[in-house]
């Protein structure tokens, strides 16, 4: 029988699943789907909801969670043992977290090999993993990879690219949106910013006042010059915070190649 995978993204407003099945000649997407939830809750419902819609028996589980549960820091270590490194990267890290090392979850890529070893490290709190691991298990659901959001995707791009050119991906969701910038083709950085789909939502309502209700459907309309100019001085903040905290040097957005993905339904209009 063939291998079914089964694959969850659950973020601050919605899940999504997606189902592929793998054969003679590669996977195949059989099914998926999406459920909104309450601002941080809701998750056990979600995925009871979802359950119904999508078997989630006899699967293999790869399952995903937001980004600004994540701290993320480069590091570079003067040797290329990966053992020596699993061994060492805590020390590395403890002086840089707002919290001791004993109480997080720890893995690291290898960005570059050449010299000294430089690490892309992500860490989050064992006691967050702990309740998000708990909440699929009430489903029977063992991931055997926990992955950041969007960072799938961008790996995917990367290795689509052959040439190796440097690149930024920014994948847009509903409150939280994720930036994995690659060069020679290497992940070297990710970060998450507090912009999404529901941020344009809040500036529709404040500018014309009127509910957060009506300024969403006003959202998904196709009139959408009604409010460009309410909205671009959001993205043009968001488009700077990027430079500052996301990009190495000034004016990277003028000359690489950037891809940018809109998980969030509600903001697909704008792509």
């Amino acid at each position: 029988m063939p291998d079914t995978i089964l694959g969850l993204d659950i973020a601050s407003s919605s899940i999504k699943a997606i189902q592929v099945t793998g054969g003679m000649k590669g996977y195949q997407l059989v099914a998926c789907d999406q459920v909104l939830i309450a601002q941080g809750e809701g998750i056990e419902e979600g995925l009871k909801a979802l359950s119904e819609k999508i078997s989630f028996q006899g699967n293999i589980c790869i399952s995903s969670f937001q980004p600004d549960h994540v701290s993320f820091h480069n590091l570079q270590l003067p040797f290329k043992d990966k053992k020596k490194i699993a061994q060492t990267i805590g020390f590395e890290l403890e002086p840089m977290l707002p919290f001791s090392v004993d109480t997080i979850t720890t893995d690291y890529t290898i960005t570059n090999h050449s010299g000294k070893s430089r690490i892309l490290s992500a860490s989050i709190r064992a006691e967050t993993l702990e309740q998000y691991l708990n909440h699929l298990s009430t489903h029977n659901l063992d991931p055997e990879v926990v992955d950041i959001s969007g960072a799938p995707t961008a790996v995917q791009f990367a290795s689509q690219n052959n040439e190796g050119n440097d690149a930024l991906f920014i994948d847009i969701g509903s409150d939280t949106s994720s930036l994995v910038l690659f060069m020679q083709g290497s992940v070297i950085l990710v970060r998450a910013f507090p912009f999404g789909g529901h941020s344009m939502t809040r500036a529709i309502s404040k500018a014309k006042e009127i509910s957060r209700k009506e300024a969403e459907a006003l959202k998904y309309g196709a009139k959408t010059q009604q409010f460009a100019k309410v909205i671009k001085p959001e993205v043009k903040a968001f488009c700077q915070q990027i430079q500052e905290r996301g990009c190495p040097e000034k004016g990277f957005l003028d000359r690489r190649r950037s891809t940018i993905s809109w998980s969030s339904g509600n903001a697909q209009r704008f792509s």
